[in-house]
């Protein structure tokens, strides 16, 4: 047998390269890839009647050509005999008296007289060339001379999947005949001989002798038959596993005798891990019109297995109108009132029609009605459209003998139209409490209203802002704002717009009040006074404009968790002091105070804390105030025991404010020299000691002076 590459093996190539390339599947049913990180053996198995079916092959080009060269050696494992598993030392078969390698050149002559497509496989092993040339010249290469190695590769293991004697020929096949009753097996498969720097990995399948299962028939195949051609398609989803190509057979009797196309498999597109496709496809073309053709497919296992045939299909091909598409000339509105419409068509194909179909929508996307119920005439080239509407859009649709129609693009035809739609009618909204804006109008009526613009603000003397991207083509919108903001109220209109880009004027705006979610500011305390039996305490108020009410709390310190409300009290009729009275001496006690505002927030807990005094004290006598204007100051003096004083604490009060803790001073004094004063200025001054055992005075009537 000559290496030389034949004719007819080129045509072959070639039909293979335009069909199954980038598509070719691995013994395990993954496609084979050009770049593989772990060159391996991948090894498949099936149970027959003679025995176990075994087809192997690398997952590379190279680890392909170095089996080529040192063989694969196949290894039998037995791990259950008569039921019983054992897996920790099973029995070992080596298969075969030598290493599996390519038949000798010579020995492939036999098996090309029977199978001319096993010269692929002889060739892309032995060939001194392996050229993919297009049969009509002798000049154009498909492949680059540098990808020869894959091409060989990838085509010798095409072939040896499709038939079985040719894998047994490329030493990537056997059958295990010796097999026995009760017995499992794993088989393993690895090179006969290992190269360190491209070391390739085993494989290893188990089979169960036992699980013999019939391959299936292709079920969903269907037939469109065009002009002179039909498509084929059946689902395959389900069958990538099972079968790894197919063959369409084709019978010109009436089902009587089946031809094998191109007498080639069909490798499906969306086989293995590119699972896009739910379906195979395959095109035929048919030699006339008209004449009753029938077909059916059969798959092709990876063990070159042939399924049952599917059941067939049957049709004929038919003259179509395909690509025979009328185009517009001309399409205008004359005198605002009427629309014309002028086309072309090729007079040659007039036989091929009935006529023609004019239809109309308000928009490109939109459904399309037809204007008459007639069809217009083959030999008739122009339309008039009586009563347009403002926006038209036309298609001329050609209707075939055969039932097919082609349509031509659309063609615009507009009126004049300077009138805008009038203003959008009764805007309502609300806001919830997330800051979702819920809004309704009345739809307006205009046959050519295009949508509606949304505009907002945050008060009507701001421009509005349009806030929607895109036209609102509904009579309602959702929006959203922000809730914690000092603007309380936000603005909206609407505006309509037609088809030919007119404005209405802008709604009346409509208001919306943000819900309050923001708490008030709280209050301050500015001075606590404790007393024997009671505590007054006074305070600034809050700062924030919708405060409707005050609240003070009284929390003796032994008693935890125990709150008494003291004072409750509207903002209108707030008060800023208070004096708790009927307190126990020589008690402690806790006071909160808070706020709310007209929505109900509350304002954060202000807590101050003090001490009753253990028990009645004679206040401090003789208590004076002189002024030295001529020194700018004025001395208070008093008169206590100063023997039993810790310390005394002096009140003052200027101008009528609220009377606070000026001066802390120590026990052996008894004056004390303000020269901190304003001209014309009235001041309070009170006194009170503490004494050295912790108990208290009262806070003394004291005295006021003008300075």
């Amino acid at each position: 047998m000559k290496t030389k590459t034949y004719h007819k093996l080129n045509q072959i190539l070639f039909l293979l390269v335009t069909f199954t390339a980038g598509f070719i599947k691995a013994a395990d049913g993954r496609p084979y890839q050009q770049a593989v990180e772990q060159p391996r053996l991948a090894i498949i198995g099936k149970p027959a009647e003679e025995g176990i079916i075994l087809r192997w092959a690398p997952t590379t080009a190279i680890a392909w050509q170095l089996g080529n060269e040192n063989g694969y050696v196949l290894e039998r494992f037995t791990i259950m005999k008569n039921g019983v598993l054992d897996t920790l030392n099973p029995q070992k078969t080596v298969m075969g008296t030598q290493p599996f390698r390519p038949l000798p050149l010579d020995n492939w002559e036999p098996i090309v007289r029977q199978n001319k497509k096993a010269a692929i496989a002889a060739q892309a092993i032995y060939g001194e060339t392996f050229e993919l040339a297009d049969p009509s010249s002798n000049t154009v290469n498909f492949a680059d001379q540098s990808a020869e190695l894959e091409n060989r590769f990838s085509f010798a293991l095409l072939v040896a999947e499709q038939f079985p004697e040719v894998a047994v020929a490329s030493g990537l096949g056997f059958t295990d005949r010796s097999v026995l009753p009760g017995e499992k097996y794993v088989y393993r498969v690895y090179p006969a001989l290992q190269h360190s720097d491209y070391p390739v990995d085993s494989g290893g399948v188990f089979v169960d002798p036992t699980l013999v299962t019939p391959l299936p028939a292709i079920d969903s195949l269907q037939a469109e038959f065009g002009d002179r051609s039909v498509r084929l398609s059946w689902d395959v989803f389900y069958l990538d596993r099972t079968y790894t190509a197919y063959f369409v057979e084709k019978s010109t009797d009436g089902g009587k005798t089946y031809d094998r196309q191109d007498g080639l498999p069909f490798v499906n597109a969306s086989q293995g891990e590119a699972k896009s496709l739910r379906r195979a496809y395959y095109t035929d073309s048919l030699s006339e019109n008209n004449k009753l053709y029938h077909y059916r497919v059969r798959g092709i296992s990876p063990f070159g297995e042939i399924g049952p045939p599917s059941e067939a299909v049957s049709g004929a091909g038919k003259e179509t109108i395909a690509g025979i598409v009328p185009a517009f000339d001309t399409v205008w509105v004359q005198d605002n009132s009427i629309a014309k419409l002028r086309w072309r068509f090729p007079k040659e194909e007039e036989n091929k029609i009935v006529g023609f179909q004019v239809q109309r929508a308000t928009s490109p996307g939109a459904t399309y009605e037809s204007l008459h119920k007639t069809p217009v005439p083959p030999n008739v080239r122009e339309f008039t459209d009586p009563s347009p509407a403002g926006v038209n859009y036309y298609i001329i649709r050609a209707l075939g003998k055969g039932g097919e129609t082609v349509q031509s693009f659309p063609a615009l035809a507009q009126k004049e139209d300077n009138e805008p739609p009038s203003a959008p009618l009764g805007l309502e909204g609300s806001i919830d409490e997330h800051g979702k804006v819920t809004l309704t109008w009345q739809a307006n009526t205009e046959s050519d209203l295009a949508g509606y613009q949304l505009f907002r603000a945050n008060s009507t003397q701001e421009q509005p802002v349009r806030i929607n991207k895109d036209l609102i083509t509904k009579s309602g919108y959702s929006d959203s704002v922000v809730i914690k903001t000092l603007t309380k109220d936000v603005y909206y209109w609407v505006v309509a717009m037609d088809k030919r880009y007119n404005l209405s004027g802008y709604s009346t705006p409509l208001k919306l009040s943000r819900p309050d979610l923001v708490p008030p500011a709280a209050p301050s305390f500015t001075q606590v006074i404790p007393e024997v039996n009671q505590v007054c305490l006074s305070w600034r108020p809050s700062p924030s404009h919708d405060v409707v009410q005050y609240t003070l709390l009284r929390v003796k310190k032994e008693e935890r968790g125990s709150m008494t409300t003291i004072l409750e009290v509207s903002a209108q009729d707030a008060v800023l002091e208070f004096c708790d009275r009927d307190l126990q001496p020589d008690q402690a006690y806790e006071y909160l105070l808070y706020v709310r505002d007209s929505a109900g927030n509350r304002s954060e807990f202000v807590m101050v804390g003090t001490e009753t005094l253990k028990g009645q004290v004679d206040e401090v006598k003789g208590f004076n105030a002189q002024v030295d204007r001529e020194n700018q100051m004025i001395t208070v003096s008093w008169e206590y025991d100063t023997a039993k004083t810790s310390r005394f604490l002096l009140y003052r009060s200027a101008g009528g404010g609220p009377m606070r803790l000026y001066k802390t001073l120590r026990g052996e004094e008894n004056r004390f020299i303000d020269r901190q004063l304003v001209i014309n200025s009235e001041y309070t001054y009170k006194i009170k000691a503490v004494l050295k055992d912790g108990s208290q005075t009262a806070i003394n009537k004291g005295t006021t002076i003008i300075y």
